[in-house]
C-alpha cells in the first residue's frame, strides 16, 4: 500500500515562526524492516543438462581404375552434423594399389571441442578397384629375303603412372614362313598384366626381295 503522509504539530514560543514537517506513515500491520528494506526480486537457480549428440555415418560404396585417384564419396548421415563440422574420408587404397576391394572409413573433422560433442558411429563401405583398360598393337616389321628376322616391339595406349610396355608379359607369335618366302605375315601379339584389362591388336610383317622393297618405294643404301 502507498504511504500515507501525517503533518506533525509543535507549538513554538511566542514570538517565533510555526514550522510543519510531513512525515512518512507506516502501513499498517507493516514492520520497520519491510520498510526500510527495499524487496529485490528472488533469484531462481535452474539447471540445464546439455547431451552429447549423436550420429552415424553410412559411406557409399566406390570404385576407380588402376591408377586413378580416389572417387568423391558420399554418405548418409541419421542425426545432426554441427555447424562447423565436415566428414573426412579415407581408405588404405593407394594409386599404384592393385585391382581389389579396399576398406573406406570416415571421421569428423572441425574444432576439437565440436568433434568431442557428438558420438559418432560409422559404417565403412567398401572401394573397388578395378582394371584399367588398355591397347597394345604389334608394330610393323618388315626385312630382306635372306636377312635377319628382326625384334617384335609393341606401342601401348593407356599405362597409368608413367609404366612403359616392360611391365607387360608380351608374347609374339607368327608363321615359321616368314624367314623362308616371300610374303606379308601376321604379327600375333598377346599381353597380360593383374592391373590393365588389354586390348591385343596384331601388326604385319613383310618378308620381300631387295626388289621388292625398291618397287614400293623403299631406299636401300649400300
Amino acid at each position: 500500500p502507498a504511504l500515507q503522509s501525517s503533518t506533525l504539530r509543535r507549538s513554538a514560543p511566542a514570538g517565533l515562526p510555526t514550522h510543519s514537517r510531513n512525515w512518512p506513515q507506516f502501513p499498517q500491520n507493516a514492520s520497520v524492516a519491510s520498510f526500510l528494506c527495499p524487496q529485490f526480486p528472488q533469484t531462481i537457480t535452474q539447471t540445464v543438462v546439455v547431451t552429447r549428440g549423436t550420429l552415424t555415418i553410412t559411406i557409399q560404396n566406390g570404385t576407380r581404375t588402376y591408377g586413378a585417384s580416389d572417387p568423391q564419396f558420399n554418405s548418409t548421415l541419421a542425426g545432426a552434423l554441427l555447424p562447423g563440422l565436415s566428414i573426412a574420408y579415407s581408405t588404405t587404397a593407394l594409386p599404384a594399389s592393385s585391382p581389389g576391394a579396399y576398406v573406406v572409413q570416415a571421421h569428423l573433422d572441425g574444432l576439437p571441442a565440436l568433434v568431442a560433442a557428438v558420438d559418432v558411429q560409422v559404417v565403412p563401405a567398401v572401394l573397388t578397384v578395378t582394371k584399367a583398360p588398355l591397347t597394345v598393337r604389334a608394330d610393323n616389321k618388315g626385312m630382306i629375303y635372306g636377312g635377319s628376322l628382326p625384334q617384335f616391339t609393341v606401342s601401348a595406349s593407356g599405362l597409368r603412372l608413367g609404366e612403359t610396355a616392360a611391365v607387360l608379359g608380351v608374347n609374339f607369335t607368327t608363321s615359321p614362313g616368314v624367314v623362308k618366302n616371300v610374303g606379308t605375315y601376321t604379327i600375333n601379339v598377346s599381353a597380360s598384366s593383374p592391373n590393365y584389362a588389354i586390348t591385343a591388336l596384331n601388326g604385319s610383317f613383310f618378308g620381300g626381295k631387295l626388289t621388292d622393297c625398291l618397287n614400293v618405294g623403299d631406299e636401300i643404301s649400300e
